[in-house]
């Protein structure tokens, strides 16, 4: 007796990654003081705040970090003499 056997495809959604993020990039860009970190995650991490985009390596999920650093730094000192 045969039996007739069904492959059923799902439609193509991003695929959902359970073990830990895999970095398959890092991308810094400088502008003055502001500094863009920009990590790229393979495949899609609904639990991390990033956007979807497809890459080199399929869905990824891309997180960006910007950080505003000082030029210069300077210490005020009170005048303490009496004049």
């Amino acid at each position: 007796m045969a039996m007739a056997v069904e492959t059923l495809t799902a439609p193509s959604e991003p695929k959902l990654h359970q073990a830990g993020p895999r970095v398959v990039g890092v991308s810094v860009s400088r502008k003055g003081t502001c500094e863009t970190i920009t990590t790229y995650l393979e495949g899609y991490h609904p639990n991390i705040v990033g956007r979807l985009h497809k890459g080199l390596t399929g869905d990824e999920t891309a997180i960006e970090k910007v950080a505003i650093k000082p030029v210069r730094t300077f210490l005020v000192v009170e005048n303490l003499t009496n004049s």
